[in-house]
This record gives structure tokens, sequence and C-alpha cells, in this order.
């Protein structure tokens, strides 16, 4: 699974190295707290509005539930 760019400011794209399609994407806090509204068959995600800090992408795909870190920073 590949999130990038990472860190990101604005716009985050997942791709996969097997080109199956993702079935849902969500930001979740460190803690486990949501932190978008689940997302379905989408491959980026905005996440401009969200704090500086690190994150959890929960995406599902071909029945698997993948968790990838990723690290929002602030817009320069």
């Amino acid at each position: 699974m590949l999130v990038y760019p990472n860190p990101s400011t604005e716009v985050v794209h997942i791709e996969n190295r097997f080109g199956v399609p993702v079935d849902a994407v969500q930001i979740l806090s460190t803690n486990g707290r949501v932190m978008s509204p689940r997302q379905e068959g989408v491959n980026e995600l905005n996440v401009r509005n969200l704090p500086e800090g690190l994150y959890l992408i929960r995406v599902e795909i071909g029945g698997y539930v993948i968790h990838q870190k990723l690290f929002k920073t602030q817009t320069r």
C-alpha cells in the first residue's frame, strides 16, 4: 500500500501495487478517534482541514483492512 505524499499538507493519494480498487478509506487519530467519514470507492483524501500531527489511514481493499501512517503538516 502506498500513501503519498507523506508527509502531506492537502491531498493524499492511495495506491496498491496489485491494482485492486480501494473499497473504502477513513482517517483515524492514533488513539482510534474517527477524523473523517468513511468514503467508499475513492483513492484520495483531502487532509487540508486536519490539525498537524500523526494519523492512521484505514483502507479497506479486497476484503482486507490495512492501516498506514500519515503525517499531516501545515501549509506554508
